[in-house]
C-alpha cells in the first residue's frame, strides 16, 4: 500500500513551476471560447500561470482555457508520458501498469486526445515518391 500510495502522489504531484514555464510559453492572440482577439494581460494566477481578460466581457482566461489541460488535475509531464504510450500501439491495461495509473485514466484521456487530433489529417497531402501503407481498423 506504500509504494503505491508513493507513486499515486509522484503522479499527482504538480511542478506549478515547471507547468507554468511550460504554459506561458503558449502566447494567446485570441479567447479560445468567442474568438475575440481583443484581449489584455492580467498578470499570474496563484499559480504562476499567466492570465488574460477578455475586453469584450471581462471574463479571464489562462494558457490552459479551451485545451485539454483545462481543470488538469495531473502534470503535463504525465500526459508527456501516457502519449508515447498511446501512439505505440500500447493497450490501455499496458499503460496502466507501465505508468502505475489508474485504469480509469486512460479511457478518461482517450476521448480528449482524439478530440485534440480531429480533423488533422484532413489537409495531409503525401509526397509523390513516398511509398505508404494505410491499415484502418
Amino acid at each position: 500500500m506504500d509504494a503505491h500510495r508513493e507513486a499515486y502522489e509522484r503522479l499527482h504531484e504538480i511542478d506549478w513551476d515547471g507547468d507554468a514555464r511550460f504554459f506561458n510559453g503558449y502566447p494567446r492572440d485570441r479567447c479560445p471560447r468567442c474568438g475575440s482577439e481583443s484581449i489584455a494581460k492580467n498578470g499570474h494566477d496563484s499559480r504562476g500561470l499567466r492570465r488574460w481578460r477578455r475586453d469584450s466581457c471581462s471574463r479571464g482566461l489562462a494558457p490552459v482555457t479551451g485545451t485539454i489541460f483545462e481543470d488538469h488535475k495531473l502534470p503535463a509531464s504525465a500526459w508527456t508520458e501516457f502519449l508515447p504510450g498511446l501512439f505505440s500501439y500500447d493497450s490501455t491495461d499496458s499503460i496502466v501498469r507501465n505508468d502505475r495509473r489508474s485504469p480509469t485514466t486512460p479511457p478518461y484521456w482517450l476521448p480528449e486526445v482524439f478530440a485534440v487530433l480531429e480533423g488533422i489529417q484532413d489537409g495531409v497531402v503525401l509526397g509523390q515518391h513516398l511509398k505508404v501503407q494505410i491499415d484502418e481498423l
